[in-house]
Parts: C-alpha cells; structure tokens; sequence
C-alpha cells in the first residue's frame, strides 16, 4: 500500500545541548510556527520556512521548513 503526506514538518536540531523538556517546548514552538503560517496563507502556499526564536533567544531565525500537499484530491 502507498503512503503519502498532507503535511511534512522538519524541525532543525537546536545547536546547543538542551534538556529533554526544552527540546519538547523547542519542538512544540516550531510546529505551532509552522501551522500558523499554514493557515495565514489559507493552503495556497505549499511550502515556508518555519520562523521563529531560537534556542539562544535569537529572533527572526529558520527552524526549519515545512511543505504541504495542497493539490485537490
């Protein structure tokens, strides 16, 4: 059976050693960037970078990427 994605969400690692919880709420920010700019854009952009503050409190900086299937069914 194939498998394909709605919805690919890459988060770069932070380059700092962090706890486990930061690394969840790291994680957690990122995705919610990345469904943020999802719906501004209404499904009409397929894919972003995810923009954000980083681990070092950095604003502005990438998180990552995130791409969407936005083709009808």
């Amino acid at each position: 059976m194939a498998t394909s994605s709605l919805m690919i969400i890459n988060i770069d690692s932070p380059p700092t050693q962090l706890s486990r919880r930061a690394r969840v709420d790291y994680a957690q920010r990122a995705v919610l960037l990345a469904l943020q700019e999802l719906a501004h854009s209404g499904g009409n952009n397929s894919s972003g970078d995810v923009i954000g503050v980083d681990s070092t409190g950095t604003p502005n900086q990438s998180l990552g990427t995130w791409a969407f299937d936005a083709h009808d069914p």
